[in-house]
């Protein structure tokens, strides 16, 4: 295993564009505040094993982007070694930390292992609203977000650190005096966080946003107790052939909300062979979901 991931790194390090076909977004899952069940139970999959399948990604794709949804699970070397290993294949790293746990430790390993980007969510400047839409202590997140920004300093990395704004319950009426701190303190950008179901969407619009605003309205029109908001447009759910979702347990989807598999360690390929069932299940889903990296702003 180590010699077969040693030798696509000398292979695949000078590629940087991403394949037009095929996968383009890997999401590693450690973490599961957003969604328990999307994290699967069993065995933790090794860091040898997680490399391969990072490696032939880029082997068969090109550099795709990955994700890692850690949340809590600031203290798993693997996070950080994976982190690297993909940084150094020429892919775009994106992090989504919960915020707890931040110490100047856990800020200076993931500013200097090759992350592109961080993300924490704040849902307000009212502690009553932060907790109500993160979960979290508003004390919690400012000092991981404050403790990132001070050793980002330190350290001198180029690593940019964004703010992920819930857009469920009263976060949308503070978001104005939300971003002016965020500039304030430093951060580089804000991104609404669109929840799983569009059942929980607030009933606000995004300011200066006609398009996005435009893509909400089917949401807040959608009662419905599924995932997403009806498709009303005669095309299949974009994340369904182009995402990877694997979860530290094997747990394997392209979409959380249909059956997954569970990945025995086997090479892409093989993998995508088994995924078919599900990816097709994704294609005839009259549904759009959300996903926490997509971008929208």
């Amino acid at each position: 295993m180590k010699q077969r991931i040693l030798s696509k790194i000398k292979r695949w390090l000078p590629i940087r564009s991403v394949s037009r076909q095929g996968i383009s977004r890997l999401t590693l899952r450690f973490g599961k505040r957003d969604l328990p069940s999307a994290l699967g139970i069993g065995k933790k999959r090794s860091l040898a094993t997680f490399q391969g399948l990072i490696a032939d990604c880029v082997q068969a794709h090109g550099s795709i982007d990955v994700h890692f949804i850690v949340d809590d699970a600031v203290d798993d070397d693997d996070v950080y070694a994976l982190i690297r290993f993909a940084h150094r294949l020429g892919c775009k790293t994106d992090v989504l930390i919960s915020g707890v746990g931040v110490t100047e430790a856990v800020a200076e390993r993931l500013l200097l292992c090759g992350t592109a980007w961080v993300w924490i969510p704040f849902g307000g400047v009212s502690s009553e609203v932060h907790f109500q839409s993160v979960g979290l202590s508003i004390e919690q997140s400012t000092q991981g977000l404050q403790q990132l920004l001070v050793s980002r300093q330190e350290v001198e990395s180029s690593t940019k650190i964004g703010m992920l704004m819930p857009w469920v319950g009263q976060t949308p009426t503070q978001m104005d005096p939300l971003r002016e701190w965020a500039e304030e303190l430093g951060v580089d950008s804000w991104q609404p966080h669109l929840p799983y179901f569009g059942k929980d969407m607030a009933n606000e619009p995004v300011p200066n946003h006609q398009h996005l605003n435009s893509l909400f309205q089917f949401v807040l029109q959608d009662s419905s107790v599924q995932p997403g908001w009806k498709r009303r447009q005669p095309w299949s759910c974009p994340v369904g052939k182009r995402r990877l979702e694997v979860s530290k347990y094997g747990r394997v989807c392209a979409c959380p909300h249909k059956k997954p598999i569970v990945w025995e360690g086997e090479t892409l390929s093989s993998l995508q062979s088994r995924l078919r069932d599900h990816r097709q299940e994704v294609h005839q889903c009259d549904r759009v979901c959300l996903h926490r990296e997509l971008r929208f702003v």
